[in-house]
């Protein structure tokens, strides 16, 4: 929006939102369903190609093993460990909810590279049988707005036939979103009915996101200049200006006077009051973008204890805590950053029927309409019969309100962030987090490490 000055000091003024000049990805590629350690894998955490925290396989057994859990679907026509011919096949897909499983835990997935501020339709892949007509699906959402349901008879339109037992696959669209930081995070989730293939993510832009701020520039009161628009919660501004419009595009101009990162207004318009500029000729342009998450805990273990706190039944000898410092002997080589984590012993294995737990100090989210957490972990717990669990509890007295994830077991490489939705039970209170390993009466030789934690951190939104 452009509004031209009767002033010798200011030509012209224009709002328009965040875009980015550097190149960026805009069409058709896939957040493939496979672990992140393969090429064009996604964000899903997936630690390896054996067992991990959200599926089992590659599997050909049926029905899998496992329960309560995403596991890695392998179908005989498959496609190669590059990931060609993405979404032609059944290998690479994410199946749970069958047989009366229980449910698989959520699935937050983030598709970067983005233009920062760019529009995105973005797509969910999936798989489903004609002859079973709405039975199965995948729910997806946007990170923080309302799931849908997508099934073949439901918000999708059928690509191709999978090659596997007659099953097809569909996309459906989750809608039109703005790449917030180059990024757009979805949240997926299993269908609730019979079962669920989740197949990857696709995008295609559509445009930038250019808005209409209502801008007025006022310059009548003597020698100031007065800029107002009109401002949203969750978005900051900043405001730049050039002499030379042939300088760039206005969203590499730069910041005038220091007018960066400011708040929105509680009134929804915002008021910046600044002398008249001396040149002739000086052009501004308002810039508007949505705030990035906000860090509400965080913690590196590099500075002690503080308020966590450790307890629980250590079990057999050798007993079995959680331990602060650096790992040696078994487990990681080293702590994830730079020098400290916390371990289920730092220098031996973990013992027999142990039940030990580790809690965050307080954490703040009485205001909090979403959050999310995020930590690394290294992992060595003996899949099938000891596990680690992460729940959340009501700082006031402890008691639990939910559970984040459970089942976690199995073996890492090496470091690995896991990122996991907040519980809506956590929103609006404060909280602790809870990290508990669980042994049982045997641990097969040579043992097991444990589970390391490491950089903890909760954002929101």
């Amino acid at each position: 929006m452009h509004f031209r000055t009767r002033s010798a000091g200011l030509a012209a003024a224009f709002a328009l939102a965040l875009s980015a000049s550097s190149p960026a990805q805009t069409t058709g590629a896939y957040v493939d369903a496979v672990p992140a350690d393969l090429p064009d894998g996604n964000t899903v955490h997936l630690s390896d190609r054996a067992t991990g925290d959200f599926y089992d396989g590659p599997t050909a057994a049926w029905p899998p093993l496992r329960q309560d859990k995403w596991f890695l679907f392998s179908g005989d026509t498959g496609i190669d460990p590059l990931g060609q011919n993405k979404g032609t096949s059944l290998e690479f897909a994410l199946f749970s909810n069958c047989c009366g499983f229980g449910t698989a835990p959520p699935i937050l997935t983030t598709i970067s590279g983005l233009e920062p501020g760019g529009l995105y339709d973005v797509y969910v892949h999936f798989v489903a049988a004609p002859w079973v007509p709405g039975g199965y699906g995948v729910q997806a959402a946007f990170l923080g707005e309302t799931l849908q349901l997508f099934t073949d008879i439901d918000n999708s339109t059928e690509t191709n036939l999978a090659g596997v037992g007659g099953l097809h696959t569909y996309q459906g669209l989750i809608g039109n979103t703005e790449a917030v930081n180059g990024e757009i995070k979805v949240e997926l989730h299993a269908s609730g009915q019979d079962r669920s293939y989740y197949a990857g993510l696709s995008y295609v832009k559509t445009g930038s996101a250019v808005v209409d701020l209502n801008l007025d520039v006022n310059w009548s009161a003597g020698p100031s200049l007065v800029f107002t628009w009109d401002s949203q919660a969750g978005k900051l501004y900043n405001l730049r200006s050039e002499t030379d419009p042939s300088n760039g595009t206005p969203d590499t101009w730069p910041i005038f006077d220091g007018k960066a990162d400011l708040p929105a207004d509680p009134s929804g318009r915002n008021t910046l009051t600044l002398p008249v500029p001396a040149e002739p000729l000086r052009l501004f342009v308002i810039e508007q973008f949505t705030a990035p998450p906000a860090s509400v805990f965080s913690d590196d273990f590099e500075n002690g204890l503080g308020e966590w706190t450790t307890g629980g039944d250590p079990g057999l000898d050798p007993a079995t805590n959680w331990e602060l410092g650096t790992p040696s002997a078994v487990g990681p080589p080293a702590a994830n950053s730079p020098t400290n984590c916390f371990g289920t012993n730092l220098t031996a294995n973990y013992g027999n029927n142990a039940l030990v737990w580790l809690r965050s100090p307080p954490i703040d989210l009485t205001n909090a309409a979403g959050a999310t957490l995020s930590y690394f972990e290294f992992k060595d717990i003996e899949p099938g019969f000891d596990d680690g669990r992460i729940a959340v509890l009501d700082a006031d007295g402890d008691s639990e309100l939910a559970v984040i994830q459970d089942t976690i077991d199995g073996t890492s490489t090496a470091w690995g962030q896991v990122t996991l939705l907040m519980p809506p039970e956590a929103l609006g209170k404060t909280v602790r987090l809870e990290f508990t390993l669980d042994s049982d009466e045997l641990n097969e030789a040579p043992g097991w490490a444990g589970w390391y934690i490491d950089d903890v951190a909760v954002t929101v939104p």
